[in-house]
């Protein structure tokens, strides 16, 4: 029985290591506060648009271009995984189809990745483009967002550094 307990107490926390593991990595970025941060914008703008399975060699292709943090982009292109594309892509659906004026008959709700995928595929031209016009409404506000707190996070842990780099100096000398 107290097995099971863990077990399930290690279940609950899944997300929180998980989320910890993310946090570490991107901590890890060696680079300016500047580039992380537009690289994550980037990624976070690609990840909003209708391209799966293309967003991650698309978004790092032109971080490397623009020489941004291809990390940084690659790893926030997954703010579309398999939890929330359903529901990103069903708004930026929703949004698109608003301002071009098609009908929103499409339910994002149900069903697998794979299935998303085969209606995007298969919706014809309209569909695609209220996908793409949703996905850019959604994702430059998105991506400021991000830019601004990916920045400010990594110039506070730069600032940070820099103190405990002049503290571990002052001792030695």
């Amino acid at each position: 029985m107290e097995q099971k307990t863990l077990q399930q107490k290690s279940d609950q926390f899944w997300a929180i290591r998980k989320l910890k593991v993310f946090a570490q990595k991107i901590f890890k970025i060696d680079d300016s506060p500047e580039k992380i941060a537009r690289g994550f914008a980037l990624g976070t703008f690609i990840g909003l648009t209708p391209f799966i399975g293309l967003q991650l060699p698309i978004s790092v292709s032109i971080a490397q271009i623009c020489k941004w943090n291809k990390f940084a982009a690659g790893i926030a292109v997954y703010n579309t995984n398999v939890l929330t594309g359903p529901f990103l892509f069903g708004l930026n659906y929703l949004i698109g189809s608003a301002l071009i004026g098609t009908e929103n008959s499409t339910n994002f709700s149900t069903g697998t990745v794979s299935q998303l995928v085969s209606t995007i595929l298969h919706s014809g031209y309209s569909f695609f483009l209220s996908l793409i016009i949703g996905g850019i409404i959604t994702g430059i506000p998105s991506a400021l967002i991000a830019y601004v707190v990916i920045r400010k996070v990594f110039r506070s842990k730069l600032v940070q550094v820099k103190i405990l780099k002049t503290k571990s100096h002052g001792i030695a000398q």
